[in-house]
């Protein structure tokens, strides 16, 4: 007979009601399983192998290295900040050419929008910068949309415009770069360069089209009426206010565009002989 403490310490066996483990290969019972305490006390695993070939980010990191990206960071840190400066610089460069240029029109957040979409307009490749050929054909857009509330308003020749861009701004290459082209801040003051007498030229039209011309017009038709048609059936049947309005209607049509065309010829003179005393006084300089 087998003692019972015995039996329980003896290999193989089971706790009550545990069933044997079978080898498949084998009919014969395996051993059970580790207790808890006995994978508690067993060796843990091993570390894995590390590919000696395989640095790590802090083993690749010297001193040289790190100098040199420190020397890099710098080096883009100075070219930000030169590119601000020269930002900053050619801002107030333009705010000084423009500064006493500007009128209601050209200060207003429309004027800014409309040469906005004309520069967008022509920048066709999206470069940001136009040239002479591209500036004028936006010039002209710019100035047939607002000939719509300024009739007969002129746009300048290309050759004006040329030597306007040439004398403003420095520039007018035949290479497109960005020392030869304009961009849309440079465009925006352009155009504010070209219309500083509009103001002027508006509240022309406006007293011509409605001060002077109605009372031009009145006094035409009463000398018309009291030569001609007084006493005749004409006269008897058309209303006053009727042949005012023709007159002025037709003195309108043929003599504002006239007037306003004689105005555009004076200020372009003028500016042309102040870009000539400019360009002069540069080259005695």
């Amino acid at each position: 007979l087998v003692d019972a403490a015995d039996a329980a310490d003896a290999p193989g066996h089971l706790p009550p009601g545990q069933d044997p483990i079978v080898d498949p290969a084998s009919s014969a019972p395996l051993p059970a399983p580790p207790s808890a305490e006995g994978a508690d006390t067993a060796d843990p695993p091993p570390p894995p192998k590390r590919d000696p070939g395989v640095v790590s980010s802090a083993q690749k990191s010297t001193p040289s290295t790190t100098k040199k990206l420190a020397a890099e960071a710098q080096q883009l840190r100075d070219r930000a900040a030169k590119s601000a400066t020269e930002l900053r610089a050619r801002a107030k460069s333009l705010e000084r050419l423009v500064a006493h240029r500007r009128n209601a029109f050209t200060a207003s957040p429309l004027f800014r929008s409309m040469a906005n979409t004309a520069f967008e307009t022509v920048d066709v490749d999206a470069s940001g910068t136009v040239d002479v050929g591209e500036c004028y054909i936006a010039v002209l857009l710019f100035y047939s949309k607002l000939s719509i509330v300024a009739k007969g308003l002129i746009p300048p020749a290309i050759g004006d415009l040329r030597k306007i861009i040439e004398t403003e701004f420095g520039k007018g290459g035949g290479t497109v770069t960005s020392k030869t082209a304009l961009d849309e801040d440079e465009f925006a003051a352009l155009l504010t360069l070209l219309l500083d007498h509009l103001a002027l030229r508006v509240l022309l039209q406006i007293g011509i089209s409605f001060v002077v011309v109605p009372v031009v017009a009145a006094g035409l038709w009463d000398a018309y009426y009291w030569g001609y048609l007084k006493g005749t059936p004409a006269g008897g049947v058309l209303p006053r206010a009727v042949g005012v309005n023709l007159f002025t209607s037709v003195i309108i049509s043929l003599f504002v565009p006239l007037a306003l065309k004689a105005y555009e010829a004076h200020t372009e003179r003028l500016r042309l002989a102040d870009q000539k005393n400019k360009t002069t006084t540069t080259t005695t300089t």
